[in-house]
């Protein structure tokens, strides 16, 4: 594995754990970006280990969708996960009224989990971990 991959799934875990740890503090807002952020840096690892290094969020959201979804390696299950994610982030982040709560963050945890193990088993799959 590449070191951007390894790297990059690291940071995905990291986030993932960060994630579980702000929803035991009841810390929602946090949790469901720590959830996105899982799903960001492990569609990054994903990215580098084709080679491929997109710079924005939408960039690296789009790259996804044209390698992996629209090739059927991942369904687009997938891509509405990095969709309904980064929305929830986005409200967490900059809505001063964001109303995120534990049902939020269940969803979020869970979808975040299911697209690092769906990560980690194609990567396997390909010989690039």
């Amino acid at each position: 594995m590449n070191k951007e991959t390894q790297n990059a799934l690291l940071r995905s875990e990291e986030c993932l754990s960060d994630a579980k740890f702000c929803f035991e503090a009841s810390r929602y807002l946090v949790c469901v970006n720590r959830a996105y952020y899982t799903v960001f840096d492990a569609t990054r690892a994903l990215l580098f280990s084709e080679g491929i290094f997109a710079k924005t969020h939408q960039g690296i959201q789009v790259k996804f969708s044209e390698i992996f979804v629209k090739t059927q390696v991942f369904s687009t299950e997938y891509n509405t996960i990095f969709k309904q994610l980064s929305e929830l982030r986005e409200i967490g982040d900059y809505d001063l009224d964001a109303d995120i709560d534990e049902k939020d963050c269940i969803f979020a945890l869970n979808a975040a989990q299911n697209f690092l193990s769906r990560t980690k088993e194609y990567l396997e799959e390909k010989n690039k971990i």
